[in-house]
């Protein structure tokens, strides 16, 4: 039996197949123990590894909590608070994670405990900084403390992550040490069944069919992990880059292509073509940024802008490194990110804190103007927070009492120690009523100043809601002393003008109606002796008698126009719309006898209608042409004309001249119309300076003897003018006849 024969006999092949097969046993059983303890170093590894990365990320979301909160208190910006609020929540999670995965390690979960407490003490002191932002009241010294103490507890948050970290990294030196030789034994194990064409054969087929199925897998995976790199690229507005040195070829990822306003692979990526799109005074960055990226192969970050196809600008960060440690074989790796809306953000963030240091200066400018205007205008300010229950008073406040600026405690119950005993209840009820009914009528109390003098204070308040839904009542108290001194003595003036009024009416009224019934039967007694004793008479007699009977007329006109007078200032004033025409009409003929006597002439152009007291206004115009009747030059017949013109304030220096009556400024629009209305006659005229003159009752320019008259016809002109809120003045030259003007509004 030859050697072939006996290689290939049944027998030799069943006893070398099971051989085979007992040593495959026996090689797999050894190489079974030895991937155990491979898949038990491989979970304690991979076990480390997540501790770690739990460890990182929980110290990474309590410093988004603490970047969120100096956002917040440095722009008072609540956006900023958003990964603030969502920051504990994720950190819990983070923790009981840590807290399962180190179940069986009795110090980490020692360490986890202490931290957990380090966590809770740090939320404390975030939230007390953010209660003392809110509080308008803080000052910086209090936020500064707790932030202060904020970063020790950080400090030491830090610390105990580190230890954390340092003791599970020892744990991965020495798992990955056992995970080392563990993996170097397998190797040796797996190639003596190399030695067994069977068992070649079937541990090829078995590897052969495992990695066909793990490249499968791999390619799908491949697939989802690429798609969800494209995905998160376009969400996330970058792209990825390969530049291989060595070849000078491009790769771009699809991203960049739409970051550019393209379609994937509309154009070949080269360096040169992707530089039309940098932005012509940015290409400089660009270039000289590759330049150095090839000398130096460090890591770089730059920013520039580019035109995209449709004409927009973009600001693109881009940020790379160079791979490969062969002079041959270079790789530059980068990320581009669309930074537009960050950059824009950065833009108007520095454009708001600019404008938030304008407001602020000009806020300081304004305290301080107010405090100057404060101490001039003796009156003072005060904030009533009704959440905290907490004053405060405006430096003023305390000078209006009599006190030093803050030199004691701003409460109401000391303000009211002040206030006087009898007025203490108006300062309660005022307050109490603006809170429950939100009223902003004033209230007037006297106080008691520290040196005893006694001020009369007017308060008023209103109530602010802000957009937190917070209730601060405002006021102002106000030092009204002189004023309510001064409104007393107006008071005493007023009721003795009263009195004095009231008994010039009686005397009016003595002067106008008690005396007519005497004044007629001296009328009557007068007309009796011409009748029958005037021609017995002596000469001296009748000249005396003329006298008296002169007198007793000059009499009856005097009490005439003094009722005339009284019924000018007392009369019902009823306006109506009426033609001043037909007035002007109706005056003239009451007057036709002493027209006619005179032979006077009067012309008049159409005069408005306007809404007036009637019998008024045609006793102005009876008395002005009465005036110019009476007024006129000897021999000479008179001319009286009448005119009227439409006019505002502003184009009349007249009319602007009369708003102003001694003192006392009259305050008219100078677009307001007007209709200025003359009566110029030929008459005596008079001397400009007495112009004031002849409109004062009983004031008269010519003796009684040369003209008759009483001095009252030109002040009844006058107050039928006034009543009307109109003007009139007077212009004349001796012996040049006088024009008298008067304004009425429309």
């Amino acid at each position: 039996m030859n050697l072939q024969s006996i290689f290939t006999s049944s027998i030799f092949l069943k006893r070398t197949f099971l051989a085979a097969l007992f040593i495959l046993i026996f090689i797999s059983a050894i190489t079974y123990r030895h991937i155990l303890a491979f898949s038990e170093s491989t979970k304690l590894v991979i076990h480390s590894q997540q501790v770690h990365l739990q460890i990182e990320q929980l110290i990474s979301y309590l410093k988004d909590a603490e970047s969120g909160q100096r956002g917040y208190i440095i722009t008072q910006n609540s956006d900023y608070l958003k990964a603030y609020n969502g920051s504990r929540e994720r950190i819990n999670y983070s923790l009981k994670d840590l807290k399962i995965l180190t179940a069986d390690n009795l110090k980490q979960q020692n360490k986890l405990d202490s931290l957990n407490k380090l966590i809770d003490l740090r939320y404390l002191l975030f939230n007390a900084s953010l209660a003392l932002i809110i509080k308008k009241s803080t000052n910086a010294d209090q936020l500064n403390t707790s932030l202060f103490k904020g970063k020790i507890v950080m400090d030491t948050i830090r610390s105990k992550v580190n230890e954390m970290i340092d003791l599970e990294m020892v744990y991965l030196k020495a798992r990955k040490a056992k995970y080392e030789d563990e993996i170097s034994f397998t190797p040796n194990f797996t190639l003596l069944l190399f030695l067994f064409t069977v068992l070649i054969f079937v541990v090829s087929y078995l590897m052969i069919n495992r990695d066909l199925k793990n490249v499968k897998k791999a390619n799908e995976e491949l697939i989802i992990v690429n798609e969800s790199i494209n995905h998160a690229e376009i969400i996330g507005n970058f792209c990825f880059t390969q530049w291989d040195i060595q070849s000078n070829k491009l790769i771009y990822s699809d991203n960049l292509y739409r970051l550019l306003g393209c379609e994937p692979h509309s154009f070949e990526p080269t360096f040169e073509n992707y530089l039309k799109f940098v932005h012509p005074e940015d290409r400089h960055i660009f270039t000289k940024g590759s330049i150095n990226t090839i000398k130096k192969a460090d890591t770089y970050l730059r920013f520039y802008r580019i035109i995209r196809t449709d004409g927009v600008i973009r600001y693109f960060k881009s940020m790379g490194k160079m791979i490969g440690n062969n002079e041959n074989n270079k790789t530059h790796i980068g990320m581009i990110n669309d930074v537009t809306e960050s950059h824009l953000s950065n833009i108007e963030l520095e454009k708001r804190n600019s404008e938030l240091e304008k407001s602020n200066a000009e806020l300081l400018i304004s305290t301080e103007s107010i405090k100057h205007a404060e101490e001039i205008g003796e009156f003072s300010t005060w904030q009533w927070d009704l959440v905290t229950n907490t004053l405060k008073y405006s430096d003023n406040q305390y000078q209006l009492l009599g006190c030093e600026p803050q030199s004691f405690e701003s409460t109401i119950e000391k303000y009211l120690e002040f206030v006087h005993p009898e007025d203490r209840h108006i300062v309660k009820e005022g307050g109490q009523e603006v809170l429950n009914e939100m009223n902003t009528k004033p209230a007037f109390f006297r106080i008691i100043r520290k040196d005893g003098h006694i001020r009369y204070i007017k308060s008023i308040a209103k109530s602010l809601i802000d957009v937190n839904g917070k209730n601060t009542l405002i006021g102002i108290n106000s030092d009204i002393t002189e004023q309510y001194l001064n409104s007393l003595t107006l008071e005493t003036k007023n009721q003795e003008l009263m009195q004095s009024n009231t008994e010039l009416a009686s005397f009016n009224h003595i002067a106008s109606h008690d005396l007519q019934e005497p004044l007629r039967k001296i009328q009557l007694f007068i007309s009796r002796i011409e009748e029958n004793e005037l021609k017995i008479m002596s000469e001296i007699g009748k000249e005396y008698f003329t006298r008296i009977q002169l007198s007793a007329q000059r009499m009856r006109v005097l009490i005439d126009d003094l009722l005339l007078f009284s019924r000018t200032n007392k009369a019902e004033k009823v306006f109506e719309e009426v033609d001043l025409t037909l007035l002007l009409k109706n005056a003239k003929r009451e007057l036709a006898e002493a027209i006619n006597e005179k032979n006077a002439v009067i012309t008049f152009s159409q005069l408005p209608i306007l809404n007036v007291i009637p019998f008024q206004i045609q006793q102005l115009f009876i008395n002005l042409m009465s005036n110019s009747l009476k007024y006129g030059k000897a021999e000479i017949a008179p001319i009286i004309e009448i005119n009227c013109e439409k006019i505002t304030a502003k184009k009349n220096p007249t009319l602007r001249l009369l708003q102003t009556e001694g003192n006392k400024i009259i305050q008219i629009s100078n677009e307001k119309i007007y209709y200025k209305i003359s009566f110029k006659d030929n008459g005596i005229g008079f001397d400009q300076k007495y112009v004031e003159n002849i409109f004062i009752l009983f004031q008269r320019l010519h003796h009684k003897t040369a003209y008759s008259g009483t001095g009252i016809g030109l002040s009844i002109c006058k107050k039928i003018v006034e009543n009307h809120a109109g003007f009139i003045t007077a212009e004349g030259k001796p012996d040049d006849g006088a024009t008298f003007i008067f304004f009425l509004p429309e």
